[in-house]
């Protein structure tokens, strides 16, 4: 039997099959039969004998139809010249085919072309190169040391740094049909940028940058920047030492040995039990300082705490507490002891704009020193420069004197002589240079100091006996205990007037 191959291409043009039909042919037996009684015996009917012998003859005719009709061999080249035909020239699986003649059924449909559907495109994203994971993991140093208190706790961001970038959806790649016909790739989904505060999307509408100081925040795919980070817990073995751009809350205390610092307000509502704050602003200890003699405090701006005992403290501006105890204390504004119990007692207090408390010393004579308008480095300074500019005018009046002897020489000079000569002009051109520059710095530093001798010292209560008070370049010991006092410079002495 011979088959015919028939292509079809389904309705979206993606898939081509194969199948296979029977040829049917006309019967040769009955067209014989025919042509026997029509020409030769029109009018007579077939006798037996007649279909018996018509029978041998058929029966020797499909003998020799199946012989000279074995089915033809179909072969791949026929199969793709059909496809051809078709259109079909995308997609076309050869192996496929092959198995489709081997096996040859009829009524099955063998897939042999298909198409390629077009992709999607990724999706966009946000890439956050700002990080807001908390690893606490420890620093590990070039020397191969662990630092458990440095565990990367708070990762801050400064103004402009890149927090996020959109990253844009792309074109999926194209898909073709069996008939080559090409589908263009799907855009693949775009999102939508969402800013909270603090931060701004730039003219390229993909970066998002920081306006402020602070850390990233991600909050239903908000990007915001908080300027202010607060800690719930305490400042130790959990958190290592924290460092922050913006502000700093603390709710629980500094432990002995951990770190602060700010570039903004640092507030701790516990204690400070040996730590280090440092803050570009304010510092707020609710519960007080007990330094160990090793804590420290030092700020851009005040300093306020409940009590500071044992503690290295400096400020540019003013500090205020209820009682400092056996402390190094700087600032170049006042420190006021008003409230609660007002005091203090031991340890060194260096204040530029004067002191105000209700008791300075103790009764116990504990050794108390007082500095008022200026601290004693630049006193020493004051004094080194002194030194200094008188050193350079004695040199200064050697050089001349030895240009003025060689100059004056009736015979000529000798070239050690010259030397000499040119060595002394070089040298009195820089002493003079050096002494006209000490001499602004002098004056500069006398204004300073005068400046300094306005301040005063004020104790509302009791002013005891040992305490060393020193305003401006002035010096006292008080060796009489006083209330109600106020010291001061009149007539460039401190005197110990009444409040």
């Amino acid at each position: 039997m011979k088959h015919d191959i028939i292509v079809d291409i389904s309705f979206d043009k993606m898939m081509a099959t194969l199948r296979f039909e029977p040829i049917i042919e006309e019967n040769p037996k009955e067209e014989l039969t025919e042509n026997t009684v029509d020409t030769e015996n029109p009018k007579e009917e077939l006798t037996e004998n007649d279909i018996a012998e018509n029978s041998e003859t058929l029966e020797e005719d499909d003998s020799a139809d199946d012989a000279n009709n074995q089915e033809e061999e179909i072969t791949l080249d026929f199969v793709l010249e059909k496809l051809d035909e078709k259109g079909v020239v995308f997609g076309i699986d050869n192996h496929a085919i092959e198995n489709a003649l081997f096996e040859k059924k009829l009524n099955k449909r063998y897939l042999v072309a298909k198409g390629t559907k077009p992709e999607k495109g990724n999706n966009a994203y946000i890439q956050y190169h700002a990080d807001n994971t908390d690893t606490k993991l420890p620093k590990i140093h070039e020397c191969g040391r662990v630092d458990f208190k440095e565990l990367d706790f708070v990762k801050s961001i400064r103004p402009n740094d890149i927090i996020a970038v959109k990253i844009e959806a792309t074109i999926g790649a194209s898909g073709f049909n069996v008939l080559g016909e090409e589908k263009e790739g799907k855009a693949g989904t775009d999102i939508r940028i969402k800013t909270g505060k603090n931060v701004r999307v730039l003219e390229d509408g993909l970066t998002v940058v920081a306006v402020t100081p602070g850390q990233f925040k991600l909050n239903n795919d908000v990007i915001s920047i908080e300027p202010v980070l607060t800690i719930k817990t305490d400042i130790g073995v959990e958190t290592g030492n924290i460092r922050f751009l913006g502000n700093i809350i603390i709710m629980g205390s500094v432990r002995d040995g951990y770190k602060v610092t700010s570039k903004g307000d640092i507030q701790i509502n516990g204690i400070v039990e040996g730590g280090i704050i440092e803050a570009d602003g304010n510092i707020i200890v609710a519960g007080g300082v007990y330094g160990a003699d090793k804590g420290s405090l030092t700020s851009q701006k005040n300093i306020i705490a409940k009590f500071i005992e044992h503690s290295r403290v400096s400020t540019e501006e003013d500090v205020i507490a209820e009682a400092i105890v056996d402390s190094e204390i700087n600032c170049k504004g006042k420190i006021i002891l008003e409230q609660g119990k007002g005091k203090i007692i031991g340890g060194v207090a260096v204040a530029q704009s004067g002191l105000i408390a209700k008791e300075v010393g103790s009764p116990m004579g504990h050794k108390t020193e007082i500095r008022i308008g200026v601290e004693p480095s630049m006193i020493e300074v004051y004094y080194q420069y002194r030194r200094t500019y008188r050193e350079h005018l004695l040199n200064l009046d050697k050089a001349v004197k030895n240009i003025t002897y060689l100059e004056k020489a009736t015979q000529e000079l000798s070239e050690k002589k010259k030397a000499l000569l040119a060595q002394a002009r070089i040298l009195c051109v820089n002493l003079t240079n050096e002494i006209n520059s000490l001499k602004e710095r002098i004056k500069s530093l006398e204004v300073y100091i005068q400046q300094g001798r306005k301040g005063t010292l004020i104790a509302n209560d009791v002013l005891f006996e040992g305490v060393e008070i020193s305003i401006g370049n002035k010096t006292r010991l008080i060796k009489e205990t006083t209330i109600s006092s106020k010291c001061f410079i009149h007539e460039d002495e401190i005197i110990i007037g009444v409040v």
